[in-house]
């Protein structure tokens, strides 16, 4: 429930300031059952909250929520919206398991679908190697049937029979990397690579796993002996096959050249830098200007807020920072906004222009598109400002808030701090009051 007047909205027996009703807590307490037909308005007086002492020891003053106006509201809380969707409800009761790192990439749309399936066999050990048949308690001499040498399993023949090492040798050359000694090493390794080249690697990585599998049973079930440079010619011509796949771009550089040379795969688009030129630009006369950002270490991570607010001269009216704790990239943007509003309503700013580096932010504050979470606290922003807009700004000229914001993150949750009347960005004014250049 989102608090308005109250009436609506049982103390006890709805979600109103804690993830359960507090009913649930003491069920048997004496007092919840002498006034277990208390309402939430019941505890506000003049529009603020009026707390007992018989209530404090089930309510944090820290923990009420900002009171709305009007009449109280039922939401679906599992939404940042509070709408109702059956999409929500199947993401909220359905069974989650452990997420796979490396499942987005073996299940990518430039890897074939045989490649895939065999992959996953592999890496979640569904593969008939000898070892396998051991644990179900048969007994069995154990050799690997591409070398002779070590045990029939799947860590030697994908990365210590020497046929294997082999042709890792070979195409890690190719790719000037070291040779992976585990598959998620198989994964980083091209991490700073163009997304063609990494995409190039995937294939032809996940390709020779699935050759050298097969390679495996062909020598065990018909006696073939292994030719290494046939199995080459074959990861040549299968990652060329898969070559009209390829989404990714590469770079105007002689490495990434030298590799669809290698591979003879055409069609693959360049990536260009385009250099914009970007500015920093002062308010409007008599208007203030908010630069605000949030910072997360992770998504969700440890997040903090910052905020910085100039007038039309570039003089600092004030700051601040602040710690959020464990949350996500989408909510520490809404929380900077919201708390920059905040203190714009504190220092009596009547014309605002709020400036963040997040697009989605803008585009749904601007449509009224606000979460639930911060509706009633966004709402009395909006009624205790005149003027309100919003522009959406580069990082490259959002420094100063971007700086703050990443103070935040070292800070406990809920912990802020104000720099009223403090120059304290990061550089010069004249500095900010220049250009820049952002390269996309």
């Amino acid at each position: 429930m989102v608090c308005g007047n109250g009436r609506n909205i049982s103390v006890w027996q709805d979600k109103w300031i804690k993830e359960n009703v507090l009913i649930d807590q003491r069920q048997k307490d004496p007092f919840i059952q002498q006034h277990k037909n208390l309402k939430v308005s019941d505890l506000i007086v003049n529009s603020e909250w009026h707390i007992s002492d018989e209530m404090l020891q089930y309510i944090e003053l820290t923990e009420l929520p900002v009171i709305g106006s009007g009449s109280d509201k039922r939401i679906w809380a599992a939404d940042l919206n509070g709408k109702f969707s059956f999409t929500n409800v199947v993401h909220q009761i359905r069974e989650k398991f452990q997420q796979i790192s490396w499942a987005k990439y073996v299940w990518s749309p430039y890897i074939h679908p045989y490649t895939s399936s065999n992959v996953w066999k592999m890496l979640i050990g569904a593969c008939a190697t000898e070892e396998n048949i051991r644990k179900k308690g048969f007994n069995t001499v154990s050799k690997c049937y591409l070398c002779g040498n070590g045990q029939d399993n799947m860590e030697h023949i994908l990365r210590e029979c020497s046929f294997s090492l082999e042709i890792w040798k070979w195409l890690t050359g190719m790719f000037n990397l070291n040779i992976p000694t585990k598959f998620e090493e198989v994964i980083t390794c091209v991490k700073k690579h163009s997304s063609a080249i990494r995409q190039i690697w995937y294939i032809s990585a996940f390709s020779i796993m699935v050759e050298l599998w097969m390679t495996r049973n062909l020598r065990m079930c018909e006696n073939t002996n292994p030719n290494a440079e046939k199995f080459k010619h074959k990861i040549l011509n299968f990652t060329k096959e898969c070559g009209m796949r390829i989404n990714g771009t590469l770079k105007n550089c002689l490495y990434d050249l030298n590799i669809i040379v290698s591979f003879g795969i055409k069609g693959i688009k360049t990536r260009n830098s385009f250099v914009k030129e970007v500015f920093f630009r002062l308010p409007q006369m008599d208007q203030s200007l908010i630069c605000c950002d949030g910072a997360a270490k992770g998504n969700p991570g440890a997040a903090g807020i910052g905020f910085i607010s100039r007038t039309s001269n570039g003089s600092c009216l004030g700051a601040g920072s602040g710690g959020l704790g464990i949350t996500t990239n989408y909510i520490v943007e809404v929380m900077a906004l919201v708390a920059a509003g905040e203190w714009a309503v504190s220092k009596h700013r009547m014309n605002v222009c709020f400036s963040l580096d997040s697009m989605a932010v803008i585009m749904e504050f601007s449509s009224g598109k606000i979460p639930w979470i911060v509706k009633n606290r966004w709402s009395k922003v909006i009624n205790s400002l005149s003027i309100i807009t919003f522009r959406h700004s580069y990082r490259e000229v959002n420094f100063s808030a971007d700086n703050l914001s990443k103070k935040g993150t070292n800070m406990s949750r809920g912990k802020v701090n104000l720099y009223d009347g403090k120059p304290i960005f990061l550089g010069t004014l004249e500095q900010e009051n220049s250009h820049y250049f952002r390269f996309t």
